[in-house]
């Protein structure tokens, strides 16, 4: 056929279009559609679908359809596109999927169905319902899926029937995230048997998913529950896992939630997963997720053996994204029977208080919690504050003057379990109250500063850092700054117990020229020179006039000073002497004219 079809039959009538033997080739490009039924009947039947198939419902006379129906012995070839609307009915163990895709886009409750097991290469599950059955697609007998299944936002219910992907890419099974409209596939206990969902893998590097969950009587307000696990196996080589996301008390199966091995405090009453291994030897990592604002909160997976719940020691906590997640890094599932694993806590061990038993006033202390949980209380009294950590395993403390009693209780994720330590005494010691003096808050550059150390307790350790990358560690230290500008000059002080304090001042040196008005240069060691204090100034020029306007003494030296002697050497008389002085700095000019007075 390499041309468009369209049929209907107006009822007492089937829609048939292969029929009695018949054979129909479907070329690429070719689009046939059929709104009734599609039955094929006959061992010589052939359809060799290589275009586009569409089966609709009669959207005119609404009689119980078959759907697509292939009956008896026909033969299917090809590798071409389905999609149907009415139920997938596979009576025949002649369907060979080739490279085809089979779309199953019915809102009301459509089914997997027939005599014979389907091995589909790919299937895609589409639609636009909402609510209920609208987004199921139902299994009544086995089904395989040769490359890829994608679920998009659908329901499969496998009910007490088994999928099984051959395809060992992770990418095999695909699926909506999107919260409340997931993709996801669901499973019962039937009277003979019960659903799985199976997976081929050959992957040691990215994690199998099996997204599984239910309608099932799902949370309070929400359309269905999703309770995925993922398995990454140890090596490449061929296994296959199934897992059954059983959305039920345990109780309902045998699996008394009460019965708990020593170091089981509860298990989740929700729900639980049954998991196999039914060939293949590697062991694997398990993971299972939950919603903790739903389930409750487990670090641990208990698995089910000599009739109780037993612990997996090894589970570790985590979370991604709205989920929390509980894995096994290594478990050995070597059963073709049902193993139930179970979200658990764990009975907590008495813990220890680790930490410095001294603590100083007015000061910090951390505290740790060692145990085998990772929920813990702490008991503070009053006194001493709590800046973070109260319910972790590790708490941060202001303490003040007195010493205190800390509590700690350990509890497993649930908080049924409850173990206390013994009671941690934290020593409280004054510690010294940081002070020190300076000579001067305001001076010029390189104007020594005398800073000494008035701290009350009995400091043993001293630690001055100037502002400008300077540093000192005695008591009393002489320091001069060299550069103008604001400096925060910070004294660190430790005594015998260990005990910090610091405290600060700002020193504020300052630019600018003082000029004194009298020197007595008579090498009496004293007021020798007639020296001009600066701040800094980066250029200078001194004059020095006699009362008749002769330039006596002149000089543009770094430092700015004086002995009363002329530029020739000789010693000048007593008396009144004039002086000009320019100079310059980075931000302002100078030009100072005054008298000074030479005493011999």
């Amino acid at each position: 056929m390499t041309f468009n079809v369209m049929a209907q039959i107006s009822p007492p009538f089937h829609n048939t279009l292969f029929y009695n033997n018949g054979e129909v080739y479907i070329d690429s490009g070719v689009v046939v559609q059929i709104y009734g039924n599609t039955i094929s009947t006959g061992a010589q039947s052939v359809l060799s679908n290589n275009g586009e198939i569409y089966v609709h419902f009669d959207s005119i006379f609404l009689l119980a359809q078959n759907g697509f129906a292939l009956d008896d012995f026909t033969n299917v070839l090809g590798s071409g596109y389905y999609e149907i609307e009415p139920d997938w009915t596979n009576n025949t163990p002649n369907f060979n999927a080739g490279q085809s895709l089979v779309n199953l886009m019915s809102d009301i409750d459509q089914k997997i169905t027939g005599t014979e097991i389907t091995r589909f290469y790919q299937l895609e599950l589409s639609g636009n319902g909402t609510v209920g059955n609208e987004r199921v697609k139902r299994m009544t007998i086995d089904a395989y899926i040769l490359d890829s299944l994608s679920l998009n936002n659908r329901e499969l219910a496998t009910d007490s029937f088994s999928l099984f992907v051959q395809n060992t890419e992770t990418t095999a099974i695909s699926f909506s995230t999107t919260a409340n409209d997931r993709g996801f596939i669901s499973s019962i206990k039937g009277d003979t048997r019960e659903g799985r969902l199976f997976r081929r893998t050959a992957n040691s590097l990215n994690p199998y998913i099996f997204p599984t969950g239910s309608s099932v009587n799902p949370p309070s307000g929400l359309p269905f529950i999703y309770r995925p696990v993922d398995i990454l196996p140890k090596n490449n080589n061929i296994n296959q896992y199934s897992v059954r996301f059983a959305n039920e008390s345990p109780n309902l199966e045998g699996y008394d939630e009460f019965s708990l091995g020593d170091s089981v405090c509860s298990v989740n009453p929700l729900f639980y997963h049954l998991i196999n291994h039914p060939s293949g030897f590697d062991p694997a990592r398990v993971r299972i997720f939950y919603d903790p604002l739903q389930d409750d909160i487990y670090d641990h997976i208990a698995q089910w053996s000599n009739g109780m719940w037993n612990l997996d020691n090894s589970s570790l906590l985590a979370s991604s994204g709205n989920f929390f997640v509980v894995r096994i890094p290594e478990v050995e599932i070597f059963s073709r029977d049902s193993l139930p694993f179970i979200l658990a806590d764990r009975i907590p061990g008495k813990p220890e208080i680790i930490g410095d038993p001294d603590a100083c006033s007015n000061s910090l202390a951390m505290l740790r919690a060692v145990g085998n949980t990772n929920f813990y209380n702490w008991g503070i009294p009053s006194g001493v504050d709590v800046l973070s950590g109260e319910t972790n395993d590790t708490i941060i403390l202001k303490v003040f003057d007195q010493s205190a009693y800390i509590g700690l209780s350990a509890t497993s994720s649930t908080e049924r379990c409850i173990e206390a330590a013994d009671s941690f005494l934290l020593t409280v010691n004054p510690g010294p109250d940081a002070n020190f003096t300076a000579s001067t808050v305001n001076a010029f550059t390189n104007e020594l500063i005398d800073f000494r150390d008035s701290t009350l307790g009995s400091p043993v350790e001293w630690y001055w850092n100037f502002g400008d990358g300077s540093t000192a560690s005695s008591p009393i230290t002489k320091y001069k700054f060299t550069e103008v500008g604001e400096y925060t000059v910070v004294m660190y002080v430790m005594d015998e117990n260990d005990c910090l304090d610091s405290t600060f001042k700002i020193i504020n040196i300052l630019e600018g020229i003082t000029v004194p008005n009298v020197f007595t240069p008579n090498g009496d060691g004293a007021n020798d020179l007639f020296y001009i204090p600066n701040s800094g100034i980066k250029e200078y020029h001194l004059q020095i006039f006699n009362r008749w306007g002769g330039v006596i003494f002149e000089t543009t030296a770094p430092e700015i000073a004086w002995d009363g002697r002329s530029n020739t050497g000789s010693e000048v008389s007593e008396g009144i002497y004039y002086y000009v002085l320019e100079a310059r700095s980075r931000e302002k000019e100078y030009i100072l004219k005054g008298h000074l007075t030479l005493f011999r």
